[in-house]
């Protein structure tokens, strides 16, 4: 859902989102899971270290490990479901040791095998708490937003220390109070989900391992010039537009001859080949002049 910009209507908004509604689930589950996760670590530990020297104890030992790990992973599942929260695997990063003892061995470098007991162990003070401060709120907000309708008979008391209290017995006082309930309940629906969001980032904190596995952390490959070779296949390929090259028939081609020398027609319609120039003609006719002196040279000679 996308927040709105609107401080009233994020205040009063509240009370439409689901998530506000899942998140105060998980905070009334708190105290009861605290209590039955209480109950199974001292039941166990009461009856598994006193006979630790007989194979029952060792067997009771071992479905209390069982139990613990099983237990924080529902804790990892119940994060995730309610408070939308992504908590990383509990598996520890990296290869794994083969055989029963190798297992063994995981589980106890493991940390979150030890993170995990001390979130079991806080789950019933931190429920405690997070009990007294629902009922807390929930009974102020609904006690005040009633008051209209009980104020007459049962007047309302209101108490905020042992100096500090009074009564509402007027109709003006539970119209304000009626107010103030309906205001405190909205407040106390954002403490609710702060308190979720709290409890979200300490379950994502102790519930999964964070640390990178090794074997996944590639090295940086050296750049290649793929993108000069890319280009001069595709200029090789596809040869430029005009007017940068036009490309001419090989039976059209014909390179062009220098000056005095026959030019072939190209074949092209309206073209003739360029005249020499006056000055480049007498430069060429002065040397055949010259050969044709020589040649009468030597033929009187011979007569």
């Amino acid at each position: 859902m996308i927040r709105s910009k609107n401080p009233f209507a994020r205040f009063f908004g509240v009370i439409v989102q689901g998530h506000t509604y899942l998140n105060l689930l998980y905070l009334l589950l708190m105290l009861p899971l605290g209590i039955i996760y209480f109950l199974f670590f001292a039941a166990s530990l009461t009856i598994g270290i006193p006979l630790a020297f007989l194979l029952v104890g060792f067997i009771i030992l071992a479905i209390l490990a069982v139990g613990w790990w099983a237990i924080a992973s529902f804790e990892r599942y119940l994060a995730i479901w309610l408070l939308r929260v992504d908590v990383p695997p509990m598996e520890k990063p990296g290869p794994k040791r083969q055989g029963t003892f190798g297992a063994f061995a995981d589980w106890i470098t493991n940390p979150v095998t030890w993170k995990s007991l001390l979130f079991i162990l806080l789950k019933l003070p931190l429920g405690i708490f997070t009990f007294i401060v629902l009922v807390t709120l929930a009974t102020a907000s609904i006690g005040l937003a009633i008051s209209p309708l009980i104020y007459w008979w049962a007047p309302v008391e209101i108490s905020l220390s042992s100096t500090i209290s009074g009564n509402i017995d007027t109709l003006l006082e539970a119209v304000i109070a009626c107010i103030s309930g309906v205001l405190l309940g909205f407040a106390s629906l954002h403490i609710f989900n702060y308190l979720a969001y709290a409890d979200a980032l300490w379950a994502k904190m102790m519930l999964g391992n964070s640390q990178p596995v090794p074997g996944e952390m590639r090295p940086e490959l050296p750049l290649q010039p793929v993108a000069p070779v890319v280009a001069a296949e595709t200029m090789r390929e596809q040869p430029l537009a005009p007017p940068f090259y036009e490309p001419v028939p090989e039976d059209e081609f014909e390179v062009t001859p220098p000056h005095g020398t026959a030019v072939a027609d190209l074949g092209v319609e309206g073209t003739t080949p360029p005249e020499p120039s006056s000055e480049a003609g007498r430069h060429e006719a002065q040397p055949k002049d010259e050969s044709a002196t020589s040649e009468g040279e030597e033929r009187g000679a011979g007569s």
